[in-house]
């Protein structure tokens, strides 16, 4: 059988849970009146990833075509991921109307795929590289907590080895 995070979390006791989320709470907002801010925003995260991709870093005052796609497509990833466009543009150095005409653009792109063939590809590359990151992020949480994978054949997860797992092994 296996137990998933959210099981883990409920065999808690009560008290310790509410303790636990007390506790958390308290700590955010120690952070927010002290001033601290995050070591890394989603942002500077995101912006290697683009650089990672590109061969070198993303450059925020450019404006040759692929530092600005670069933003374009990190402020995108941003706006879906919830942030508001104050924030996206914020995280790169550019204001909200920015953002918004960025949203547009990359729907643009998005809407017309063979238009904008080279610039989709780079998309895809940086979503699998931010679907990646969750991926390992989550696994090293489930490790971490003593968790088990399912076992869908060679010991591995289902969509890794090719097999599908069981609905009910997920």
């Amino acid at each position: 059988m296996i137990i998933t995070l959210e099981q883990r979390c409920l065999e808690m006791p009560y008290r310790y849970r509410v303790n636990l989320c007390a506790a958390l709470q308290e700590s955010i907002l120690q952070e927010r009146m002290d001033g601290k801010k995050p070591v890394c925003s989603r942002g500077e995260i995101l912006l290697e990833m683009m650089g990672e991709i590109l061969g070198e870093p993303v450059d925020l005052k450019s404006r040759e075509a692929r530092f600005v796609w670069a933003r374009t497509m990190v402020t995108y990833q941003l706006l879906q991921e919830g942030f508001s466009t104050t924030e996206a543009g914020r995280m790169i150095g550019k204001d909200h109307s920015t953002a918004i005409n960025m949203r547009r653009r990359m729907q643009d792109a998005l809407d017309l795929p063979q238009a904008y063939k080279d610039i989709i590809d780079i998309w895809k590359q940086f979503q699998n590289k931010i679907d990646n990151e969750i991926h390992r992020g989550t696994t090293q949480d489930l490790i971490s907590l003593g968790g088990q994978f399912p076992d869908c054949g060679q010991g591995t997860m289902g969509k890794e080895s090719g097999e599908q797992c069981p609905p009910g092994d997920l």
